[in-house]
């Protein structure tokens, strides 16, 4: 009997997870168009569990930007605004300098925002407003189905665990309930989330304080400095950035330096062609022939005397003279 026991007991509960694995996989692929409900079967004979959701759930946000006189003054009266139509500043961040700013984040009841969003509006001049619905109903539907299909499948298996005497069958058991147990925490969590997503709508609303070169489009003199002086500091940035990527080549750098320099000292450059590098330089003329003599003259023809067998002519009289020693005799 112990043995049949132990052997059902493994069957049911393989049954069980069985059957959780199932109902889980249906939910997920469950259609949006469902009309809102979902049947999963629970571990003690295919029992229906019908969840229907009542109204739209849907996640409002809007992002806006108002322009007002006073930025400290506009986040008071945007707080009072607040709790005017049952809602909370869930967040602030202010800036006072240069063009002082304040960003806001306002949770309120979603039956409520159409009319604070008016309020906001009313605080200045309404720059921007952008408002984004996202709706979960199926989502909701399914985590809700999907966590009474664990709920009801971990009361059976309390019920089994009551009923169990052999240690193996315990623990295994306890086992799949600790499993159970965890998806059931996870989809509680879930269901949180998105219950308060949209329970409550969330707005972004941004109070800027512009002077008049602002309402032209110009920026101030202060956010221009501010702006000039976060361009230097970016530049400074930017060489420390280029100076540490080059600093591990720096001594390959100084190392070809001292080569080349190093080389053009043993091989110093030659001085230019006068031809041009290209054109083979001119010849040297070979000297002219030195004419030869003949016998019986004085010299050679062309240096000192006549040709042969022509005399020399006679000097005229008296165009030739010594200074101081009288006239030349002539033959």
């Amino acid at each position: 009997m112990a043995t049949w026991r132990r052997v059902w007991l493994v069957a049911v509960v393989g049954v069980l997870a069985l059957a959780g694995a199932s109902c889980g996989g249906k939910a997920d692929r469950s259609s949006p168009d469902a009309g809102g409900t979902e049947g999963a079967a629970s571990a003690d004979g295919g029992r229906a569990a019908t969840t229907a959701v009542d109204e739209q759930q849907i996640i409002a946000t809007v992002d806006m930007v108002v322009r007002v006189d006073d930025v400290q003054d506009a986040i008071a009266a945007a707080g009072q605004a607040a709790r005017a139509r049952d809602g909370r500043v869930a967040g602030q961040e202010i800036d006072l300098a240069g063009d002082p700013t304040a960003t806001l984040t306002i949770r309120v009841p979603g039956d409520r925002l159409d009319a604070l969003l008016a309020d906001l509006g009313d605080l200045g001049h309404l720059v921007d407003q952008d408002l984004d619905s996202q709706e979960v109903t199926a989502q909701v539907v399914d985590l809700r189905g999907r966590l009474e299909t664990q709920q009801a499948s971990a009361d059976r298996l309390r019920e089994l665990m009551a009923e169990a005497k052999g240690t193996a069958d315990i623990v295994a058991l306890e086992h799949e309930l600790a499993s159970r147990e965890s998806e059931i925490e996870s989809l509680q969590g879930q269901l949180r989330v998105l219950d308060d997503q949209t329970s409550e709508a969330t707005i972004t609303v941004r109070l800027t304080e512009a002077d008049g070169a602002g309402d032209r489009g110009l920026p101030s003199f202060v956010d221009s400095l501010r702006r000039g002086a976060g361009t230097l500091g970016d530049l400074g940035l930017l060489g420390l950035a280029v100076a540490g990527f080059a600093l591990p080549f720096l001594p390959f750098i100084v190392a070809a330096w001292f080569a080349a320099r190093w080389w053009r000292r043993r091989h110093p450059p030659q001085p230019p062609s006068p031809h041009g590098p290209w054109l083979p330089a001119a010849p040297v003329p070979p000297p002219p022939p030195v004419p030869t003599s003949s016998p019986g003259s004085a010299g050679p023809v062309g240096v000192g005397g006549p040709p042969p067998g022509e005399r020399r002519p006679a000097p005229a009289a008296g165009r030739h003279r010594d200074r101081g020693r009288g006239p030349s005799l002539t033959r």
